[in-house]
């Protein structure tokens, strides 16, 4: 069975591109703070995970 889900693309395509606002300097084109303080997060998740810490 087909389905369309043209629109769940288009969204995920939205969401996407909003991230990248969100996380990337629009002059420099790396990350910026927010990129770096949702990366250390993942990273303190991941320690405590595993039990690294």
């Amino acid at each position: 069975m087909f389905s369309n889900n043209s629109d769940y693309i288009s969204l995920l395509q939205r969401y996407k591109d909003l991230e990248t606002k969100l996380f990337i300097d629009d002059l420099t084109g790396v990350g910026n703070k927010n990129h770096i303080k949702k990366r250390l997060e993942e990273s303190l998740i991941e320690l405590k995970k595993y039990d690294w810490l």
